[in-house]
């Protein structure tokens, strides 16, 4: 009993619909008479009650049964029969219509278009824009060919094929694709007040926005000027309706202006407008021809309109799509700097805070990059609860992130994160992941300064910060950090001028054998508008700034040009030139010095190169690929520095070289320390039994001298041994 109630209750409202506006669709359908017969041109409450279906679903079928048949029932045209029939003849084909498109698409097929794909799409105007008119026509004809009919009314349920059954047709498809839109649009506003405020919010506020309200009023003035033209002509007998098809261009560029749910009600209206003032400018003779183009038309362009709308949709779609990736950090799913860009037009004022995780970049050569992905996720959910609402986390290229907090003061929160930050337990596949972090802040004002000039400045302060272990604030270090960025830029500057014009001093050190023979290490001094600048100055930067493979190999070329143009005897003279890991790294590296080297026609063992290991390498299997390319074409291998940072017996064993170089920090004490005379020996005995050469570098005494030839040291090279001088003087 309870069922049945509630079942009552959901039939009420749309058999309280169906009351009020079947009537009123009626009367406002409009009519045209073809060959003495008066005829719907677009039929509304065929319209009404598939907007109804769409609403209400299987509810919305028996309140339709019985107010059409009750409402049919009572017009002076037809018996109580021929209003069941009627009813009937509308009804089943929608019940039918309404299963086939819920068995092939699914309940969404009565939501808004916007939720249809381009097949349901297909599916829906077969189903509506073909099958339901014939499926009604359909038992209209078998009814008429058993039941006698009215007058009035036998004419929609004869078998004759004429003008006036192909225009009833047309009526009842356009009717059924045309019409129902607005009353659908109509319908569910006045019953959802968030449809209706969704509805203001996404087309109409937008098309009435302060950048689109001229071109909307301008658009609007066209359209009521031209059906205004079209329904109300100035000559008389003069036909217009060949210039129709003007409105589908308006329309068409209206539907990628204002969205398809403005457009499609336009469009109803503007069909509705068509056929009721249809007799001011169809000439009398042809009417019924005219009216049956109008309508061909009209249909055409109809599908045309919805499937423009479901392109409009998809490129909506895909253009927030688009948008949010451009946004959003697809690995780690964070907000990127081009967001924060975004997000401060809007709030200028802020607080910046630069967060560096110092070691993540070492750990995640060993465990891959998706540990780091990983960790940056887990950090920015230990950090997320102590955010403001507007606060957010950016992802940034690297180890780094970068918070935007609100403009109050948050030096406290500041330390409350990183305090939780080193409390947090991370782990990679079971693996504690123990991080650093250094963190840099500063008060920020996008009207004064820009974003990135600010978040580079941070970037640089979050570096003291991580060694000093320390929360730093850009505005109690600004003057240091500006003068250290500003050091930094200059020596760019110079360094780059500098390799761009050659602007390279070479020097030669001997380096001398304990039998007198001797060859020479390439040193290299930066010119600097007639300042000699020392490698302590600028080598490091040249790594930092990724600039060795251009240096090396500037150097290596200068060389092989002096020794070419000096005609040197390379039986007799040699040459070793450094060739930091960087360049080492580049894959491109032995083919271009071997190119240097037969340009100039200079032997290959002109050239002794040194391999530094001052860093460990991301790829040793370049390094050593580059390595064996070079002793391939017969160029000799040492390792420089050897017995410090990774130049120890692990890259001894590891790399074919030819010559080690046993580092300075185990020559200087050599006489007084006897640890360094064992580590000095150790060198020599292993580079004896693998056939190598030993030099040993800063000798800078006499006892110095004698202590590395008594522990087997060949080759020495020092102040004692000579100073080097220009490679020109050679």
């Amino acid at each position: 009993m309870r069922n049945t109630i509630i079942r009552l209750q959901e039939m009420i409202v749309p058999m309280l619909i169906c009351i009020v506006l079947l009537p009123l669709s009626r009367e406002l359908s409009p009519m045209a008479n073809i060959q003495g017969n008066a005829i719907f041109l677009l039929y509304l409450p065929l319209a009404l009650a598939i907007s109804v279906v769409m609403l209400f679903g299987m509810k919305g079928f028996a309140p339709l049964f019985i107010v059409y048949t009750f409402y049919y029932s009572t017009l002076n045209i037809m018996s109580l029969t021929e209003a069941v029939v009627l009813s009937l003849c509308y009804g089943l084909p929608l019940w039918g219509s309404f299963c086939v498109m819920d068995r092939m698409v699914g309940v969404r097929w009565r939501c808004d278009i916007d939720s249809m794909t381009s097949r349901a799409l297909g599916i829906r105007m077969f189903v509506f824009g073909l099958l339901y008119p014939l499926a009604c026509k359909g038992m209209m004809l078998a009814f008429g060919s058993v039941l006698d009919m009215s007058p009035v009314m036998e004419r929609y349920f004869s078998y004759k094929l004429d003008m006036f059954a192909v225009v009833n047709v047309e009526a009842l498809v356009l009717s059924s694709i045309a019409i129902s839109p607005a009353y659908y649009y109509t319908l569910r506003m006045l019953l959802n007040r968030n449809y209706a405020r969704k509805f203001f919010n996404q087309c109409l506020r937008d098309a009435f926005s302060r950048e689109k309200h001229c071109v909307t009023f301008i658009w609007l003035g066209i359209l009521l000027g031209a059906l205004f033209a079209i329904c109300f002509p100035a000559q008389e007998n003069f036909n217009v309706s060949y210039f129709i098809p003007l409105l589908f261009i308006l329309f068409t560029y209206g539907i990628f202006r204002f969205g398809h749910r403005v457009i499609l009600l336009m469009w109803s209206f503007t069909s509705l407008c068509l056929f009721i003032f249809n007799s001011n400018f169809s000439v009398e003779l042809n009417s019924s021809y005219q009216i049956a183009f109008l309508s061909a038309s009209l249909i055409a362009f109809t599908v045309s309109i919805f499937y423009m709308a479901v392109m409009f949709k998809r490129s909506e779609v895909m253009k927030r799509v688009y948008m949010h990736l451009a946004r959003i950090d697809p690995m780690v799913g964070l907000a990127n700097i081009r967001s924060l860009s975004e997000y401060i037009e809007n709030h200028p004022k802020g607080t910046l805070c630069f967060l560096r995780l110092t070691n993540l970049e070492a750990l995640s050569r060993y465990h891959g990059m998706m540990m780091r992905v990983d960790t940056k996720r887990r950090i920015a959910a230990v950090i997320k609860p102590l955010l403001k609402p507007g606060e957010d986390i950016y992802q940034l290229p690297g180890c780094e992130l970068l918070l935007y907090l609100d403009t109050t003061d948050n030096v406290n929160r500041i330390h409350l994160i990183r305090q939780c930050l080193c409390g947090a337990e991370l782990s990679w596949n079971d693996n504690p992941v123990m991080l650093r972090y250094g963190i840099a802040y500063t008060h920020f004002d996008a009207t004064k300064e820009s974003l990135y000039t600010r978040v580079g400045k941070l970037h640089h302060l979050s570096e003291r910060a991580s060694l000093e272990n320390e929360v730093i604030s850009l505005e109690e270090n600004a003057e240091s950090i500006r003068e250290e960025v500003s050091e930094r830029v200059v020596w760019l500057r110079k360094i780059t001028t500098a390799l761009l014009e050659n602007r390279l001093e070479l020097y030669a050190q001997p380096i001398v054998h304990s039998g007198g023979k001797s060859y020479y290490e390439i040193l290299a001094r930066l010119l600097d508008n007639g300042e000699v600048i020392p490698p302590s100055k600028f080598i490091p930067l040249i790594s930092e700034f990724n600039l060795c493979a251009q240096f090396d190999l500037l150097m290596v070329e200068n060389v092989v040009k002096h020794i070419s143009e000096a005609k040197l005897d390379t039986s007799n003279t040699c040459f070793s030139v450094n060739l930091m890991p960087l360049t080492l790294m580049q894959r491109d590296t032995a083919p271009r010095i071997i190119e240097i080297f037969e340009h100039y026609q200079v032997r290959p063992e002109a050239i002794i190169f040194e391999i530094t290991e001052e860093q460990h390498l991301v790829n040793e299997n370049i390094e050593h690929s580059t390595i064996k390319a070079l002793r391939d074409y017969h160029f000799k291998i040492a390792i420089d520095d050897f017995g410090t940072g990774f130049s120890n017996y692990q890259r001894l064993k590891s790399l074919n070289a030819d010559v080690v170089k046993i580092d300075g920090v185990f020559v200087k004490d050599i006489v007084n320390n006897s640890l360094d005379q064992l580590i000095i020996k150790s060198i020599c005995d292993i580079a004896r039994e693998k056939k190598l050469q030993v030099v040993a570098e800063y000798v800078e005494s006499q006892e110095q001298f004698e202590m590395l030839q008594q522990l087997g040291v060949q080759y020495l090279q020092g102040f004692l041994l000579g100073e080097p001088k220009p490679l020109s003087s050679f």
